[in-house]
Parts: structure tokens; C-alpha cells; sequence
């Protein structure tokens, strides 16, 4: 069964006010189903979310958060612990929050949103200073 278009509006777009509204059918047409699976781990379903078992394994591992101020399930507060933890397990993570690079709007769908070049050019750049 294809994500509902409750799923769609609350969590894929969420509060964002850069998704292009115009596009919503034909976007909420090309979703597949979600299979059973994802959705056991998302919800942790007999313990079936995804863990690190070996959190040595981070160390100097480059790691790049990007977070949108719109995102319902990725909030600054939560995704800052998770930079901090990876952190602490020896990865060099960069959290960015896009409000402090003056980009705003954004939810969790941010590739598909109106200003995903210039979130795209700050990925780019972090990449290629992060591969010399």
C-alpha cells in the first residue's frame, strides 16, 4: 500500500513552506509502498530497529547532519544529540542546522524542495573539502 496522504502531508512535507504545492499529486504518485520492514525498525517493532553494534567502527569517519527547521521528525534538539553521540564514538560530524546558513523553510523532503540547489552547493562544497 502507497504512503497515505496523511503520511505524506504530516511527515514527508510536515510544515514546510518550500515544497512546491502545485507538484503534490503527481509526487504523492510516484511513492511506492513502504515495505513491512522499514516500518517494523522505524517503530522498534521486537527490537527490530536499526542499531550500531560496533560503535568503534565511526571513528574518523566524516559525517555531515543537515537538518531542516520544518522536519516534524528531525528537530534541531534530537539531531544534535544524534551528532553528539557519533561524536563521542570518534566520528568528525558537522550538524548543520539550514536556518544558520540563512536557508529556511525546509522539511524533511528538502531534495524536492524549492531551494534544494542552494542546500545542494553546501553539500557539495562539504563533500569536496571533506575528500581532499
Amino acid at each position: 500500500m502507497a504512503p497515505s496522504p496523511a503520511l505524506v502531508e504530516d511527515k514527508l512535507l510536515g510544515r514546510t513552506t518550500r515544497f512546491p504545492r502545485h507538484a503534490l499529486a503527481a509526487y504523492r504518485a510516484s511513492l511506492q509502498a513502504i515495505p513491512p520492514r522499514n516500518i517494523y525498525e522505524r517503530q522498534n517493532v521486537a527490537g527490530s530497529q536499526i542499531k550500531v553494534r560496533d560503535p568503534s567502527r565511526l571513528s574518523g569517519r566524516r559525517i555531515l547532519i543537515v537538518t531542516g527547521e520544518c522536519d516534524t521528525d528531525h528537530a534541531r534538539e534530537v539531531d544534535g544529540e544524534v551528532a553528539r553521540w557519533l561524536s563521542a564514538n570518534g566520528a568528525h560530524v558537522d550538524y548543520w542546522y539550514l536556518t544558520d546558513f540563512g536557508i529556511g523553510g525546509n522539511g524533511h523532503m528538502m531534495m524536492l524542495e524549492d531551494n534544494s540547489d542552494a542546500i545542494a552547493h553546501l553539500i557539495a562544497g562539504w563533500v569536496a573539502a571533506t575528500v581532499r
